[in-house]
């Protein structure tokens, strides 16, 4: 997956290309940064950060283009979109602060003047094709990575709250370092990665606590719902769920709920249906 990610300059750049393109941005508080480029037209891009610390870097190219962000406290967020019509609307807000981060990165924190301080999520959106939609909300500390490229495909993620931290070994997976989260860090998130290639491809995923989810769709129409739910169980830590689906017309529902339990679900061909539920 690859961010073309544009220059980081004090208070904010915009640049437009070829008319009709619009941006407004709202900034509040101090050593926020923005940076919009479009080009193309008919283009939209509305920001407003409230807080210190947050960055937007926002690119699109083609037309009719939308991109919709409220940050509140400190958070960043990249979005880049080529094609047409595609749609990204993120929402970030205060929670607590995340520990050492993003899997495989090899940052020590992916936040603004090397700070880990409170309130602090960040989100990479990366759109090709037509009529892709994102819709994004992250309440508290988390990460999330969307990629979709196709027509029509839809991810919708909604993370809130926070857990102590995840255990990060998923079989068959590896491990990254450093881990997103480590066990028993207070204050830890949810990881969210989203990869779908094809046409009308559609992710649901709702996590509320410190869990981890990766989904992989490619082809059409296939439909993945995920609800991970940290819980009042005594658990130290959350859930983690592995998704991936080849051909058309595949469905996987999967709801875990309390600490530690973990979702390994691979589909390929058309068709098929997955359901899983642990508490």
């Amino acid at each position: 997956m690859k961010f073309t990610l544009f220059a980081i300059i004090p208070a904010f750049m915009l640049l437009a290309f070829t008319g009709s393109n619009e941006a407004t941005v709202s900034q509040l508080g101090s050593v926020n940064e923005a940076s919009i480029e479009q080009v193309g037209s008919a283009n939209y891009t509305a920001l407003e950060q409230e807080g210190a610390g947050s960055n937007a870097d926002v690119a699109q190219a083609g037309g009719d283009h939308y991109a919709d962000i409220v940050q509140q406290g400190s958070h960043e967020v990249f979005i880049e979109q080529q094609g047409s019509g595609n749609r990204a609307t993120v929402v970030q807000q205060e929670g607590d602060s995340q520990g050492s981060f993003p899997p495989g990165s090899g940052d020590s924190v992916p936040f603004m003047n090397g700070s880990d301080g409170m309130y602090t999520s960040s989100a990479y959106i990366d759109q090709i094709g037509e009529d892709n939609v994102v819709s994004l909300g992250q309440y508290g500390s988390h990460y999330a990575e969307i990629y979709q490229d196709g027509s029509g495909n839809q991810a919708n993620v909604m993370q809130s709250g926070y857990g102590s931290g995840i255990p990060f070994d998923p079989p068959g997976k590896g491990s990254p370092s450093p881990p997103p989260f480590s066990n028993g860090y207070e204050g830890s998130g949810s990881v969210a990665m989203i990869h779908q290639e094809g046409d009308d491809n559609v992710i649901n995923l709702n996590q509320d606590g410190s869990h981890y989810a990766a989904v992989e769709q490619h082809g059409g129409g296939n439909q993945a719902e995920i609800n991970q739910y940290y819980g009042n169980n005594g658990a130290d830590y959350g859930s983690y769920a592995w998704i991936t689906q080849h051909g058309a017309d595949n469905m996987v529902d999967v709801h875990q709920y309390g600490g530690g339990h973990s979702a390994v679900v691979d589909q390929f061909g058309n068709g098929n249906t997955a359901i899983v539920i642990q508490r």
